[in-house]
C-alpha cells in the first residue's frame, strides 16, 4: 500500500519523461539525468535510448546503437585525455567497419562529479561533444548536496549543445523506512523503534550507486522473514540486531562497471 504508492509514483515520474521523449520534434537533443541513484539513472537512461531507436530520432551508423561507459572523476589534463582516449577506443569499437557512429552514448559520471562540481578539465570532454553533434549523448549525473554546483555543471553543459535535463526520482530515506514498516505490518509484524531508527542511520550512510534503498529494504525484509520462518516463526518483532547484522546496506563505494569500461 504506501509502498506500492511509492513505486508507482516513481513509475509515473519515469513515464512522463519518456512521453515527453516521444514528442519531441526536430533534432535529437542530449539528455541530462541527474539524480541520487546511479542504477535508477541508468534504466531511465537506457528507455531514453530505446525510445530514440524506436521513433528512428537518429540515424544510426555503427556496429550497436547504444553504449555506455563510465567516467572517472579528474582535475588536470591528464586525467582528461586519458578518458578521452578511453571513450575514442570505446567509438572505434562501436563504429565498427563504417565511416562513423550515429548512435546514443551513456556516460556515467562518478560520484565525485556530483560533490566537486565543475573543474576546466571537463573542457576537453564538452569540446568533445561539441564535436560530435550526430552522437545522443545521454549523462548520468549525481546530484550533489549544493544546488548551485548542480546548476553550474548543467550550466557549462549548455554552453556545447542543446540539452534536455530530467531528474531521476528514487524514494527517500524516511519513505524507505516506511516501506519496510509497512511490509512488516502487512504479516502482522512489528519493527520496534530502535530498529527504524538505525535502519534509516543506515540507509543513510549508504551510497545508492550500486543498489537503490528501497531495493535494499526489501531484499532486507525478505531475508529477515526467511530467518525466522526457518526458526518457525518464534518472533514476530523485528529488532535493532536485526537491521545491524543484515549485509548490503552498509556504506560502500562503487566498483561496477558498464560497457567499454576498463581500468585506467
Amino acid at each position: 500500500m504506501k509502498g506500492e504508492a511509492i513505486c508507482r509514483s516513481i513509475g509515473k515520474n519515469e513515464e512522463a519523461i519518456i512521453r515527453r521523449v516521444k514528442q519531441l520534434k526536430g533534432p535529437c537533443p542530449d539528455f541530462y539525468i541527474i539524480g541520487h541513484s546511479t542504477s535508477a539513472m541508468e534504466r531511465l537512461g537506457l528507455k531514453i535510448a530505446e525510445v530514440i531507436d524506436r521513433q528512428g530520432m537518429l540515424p544510426f551508423k555503427g556496429l550497436m546503437r547504444t553504449f555506455t561507459i563510465k567516467m572517472p572523476y579528474y582535475e588536470d589534463w591528464q586525467g582528461a585525455g586519458a578518458f578521452i582516449q578511453h571513450l575514442c577506443d570505446s567509438y572505434s569499437i562501436a563504429r565498427d567497419c563504417y565511416d562513423t557512429y550515429i548512435g546514443t552514448i551513456v556516460v556515467e559520471l562518478a560520484e565525485e562529479w556530483g560533490r566537486s562540481g565543475y573543474n576546466s578539465s571537463l573542457r576537453v570532454f564538452l569540446e568533445y561533444i561539441a564535436e560530435h553533434s550526430d552522437i545522443c549523448f545521454i549523462l548520468l549525473v549525481p546530484a550533489g548536496q549544493n544546488q548551485e554546483k548542480d546548476d553550474a555543471l548543467f550550466a557549462e553543459f549548455v554552453r556545447y549543445g542543446v540539452w534536455m535535463r530530467v531528474y531521476s526520482q528514487t524514494p527517500s530515506v524516511e519513505q524507505c523506512v516506511k516501506h519496510f514498516v509497512t511490509m512488516a505490518e502487512k504479516e502482522s509484524w512489528r519493527v520496534q523503534a530502535e530498529a527504524e531508527q538505525l535502519l534509516a542511520e543506515k540507509l543513510k550512510e549508504r551510497s545508492e550507486s550500486e543498489t537503490e534503498n528501497i531495493i535494499v529494504v526489501e531484499q532486507l525484509f525478505r531475508q529477515i522473514y526467511f530467518e525466522q520462518c526457518m526458526q518457525n516463526g518464534r518472533s514476530k518483532v523485528i529488532r535493532a540486531r536485526d537491521i545491524g547484522l543484515m549485509p548490503g546496506i552498509q556504506k560502500r563505494e562503487a566498483a561496477r562497471t558498464i560497457g567499454f569500461v576498463s581500468e585506467q
